[in-house]
């Protein structure tokens, strides 16, 4: 049995950065909201964030320079009440990082608003597929959808009909999952770590 104690995320706008280590800096982006507990839009908003991922990766790390790492991701969670998070984490140039994270934030309202390619969609859910029909020759992969699928109510054997699911998602479903869960307008927590070597300049 789950007990609720009171503790929530945190919602509207905060930004925080400070200083530790040196040579790279560190940026992540954090928003959070309620979510509907249903299998096709956790499906959705996963196949929206490999869509992301690669926008990220053409429109920051090639186009700007400066970035070592780039990448978005999500959780889910039930308990004390159904939510979802999505971040993205760079690692970058310390001169670049705030131009970086804000184009960044420009990217991902280029994909609320609709402005990527059909090829994004074939792309993310071609992907999607291969690691589904890798994943499931694993037994490894069937308890832990089993287990997970009973913790969160889904049907026992829900990810047997992933392929289905998938196969029916096109850009107006995945635009629309990108302007509900992709709600860094509404509440994000931006955290910054610069260099200490930045600080005595």
């Amino acid at each position: 049995l789950f007990r609720s104690v009171g503790i929530r995320s945190f919602r509207g706008q905060k930004n925080i950065t400070y200083k530790q280590g040196d040579e790279r800096s560190f940026t992540s982006n954090v928003t959070v909201g309620k979510f509907s507990g249903k299998a096709s839009e956790a499906l959705a908003l996963r196949t929206m964030l490999v869509i992301t991922n690669e926008k990220l990766r053409e429109n920051v790390r090639e186009s700007l320079g400066g970035v070592y790492v780039i990448q978005a991701w999500n959780t889910l969670d039930r308990y004390p009440a159904p939510e979802y998070q999505v971040k993205t984490w760079m690692s970058c140039d310390p001169e670049k990082a705030e131009m970086l994270n804000t184009a960044a934030i420009a990217t991902i309202d280029s994909i609320k608003a609709g402005l990527y390619a059909d090829k994004y969609v074939d792309t993310a859910k071609t992907t999607m597929e291969k690691t589904y029909e890798e994943s499931i020759k694993s037994n490894r992969y069937w308890v832990s959808n089993m287990s997970n699928n009973v913790f969160k109510g889904y049907a026992i054997d829900q990810f047997l009909d992933y392929p289905q699911c998938l196969a029916k998602l096109n850009k107006k479903e995945l635009t629309k999952a990108a302007r509900k869960y992709l709600s860094f307008d509404k509440n994000k927590l931006s955290v910054t770590m610069l260099p200490m070597e930045a600080a005595k300049e």
